[in-house]
């Protein structure tokens, strides 16, 4: 089946945003004559500092962005809520803070 190419670039400009590839998709916008008027940037910056956080174990961090962020989606999501608990904890662990890590899993995990 053929897609059309205004389909084929819009699909491409979402992949790039969704990986966090800001300035690609702002290039490819530009070289395509595609609007991203109605696309909120800011949001790939914020996600990718999430991202960020997390990839450097700095899970308490990439909480706090989220929550400041977005009030109510660890709220609303309480599976995601608790893997980044999760992590928080092994973090705490990797870090031989183990004195910190029971208290945490006593208080966020139990």
């Amino acid at each position: 089946q053929h897609l059309e190419r205004s389909s084929l670039n819009r699909l491409i400009i979402n992949y790039l945003i969704t990986e966090g590839f800001k300035e690609a998709a702002e290039k490819f916008a530009e070289e395509t004559g595609m609007s991203l008027n109605n696309i909120d940037l800011t949001s790939v910056d914020e996600r990718l500092k999430i991202r960020e956080a997390i990839e450097n174990g700095k899970i308490q961090e990439a909480i706090d962005i989220i929550n400041k962020k977005a009030p109510e989606l660890l709220d609303q999501n309480r599976q995601l809520a608790f893997h980044l608990k999760q992590q928080h904890l092994i973090e705490l662990i990797r870090l031989n803070l183990i004195d910190d890590a029971l208290s945490y899993a006593q208080i966020h995990l139990a």
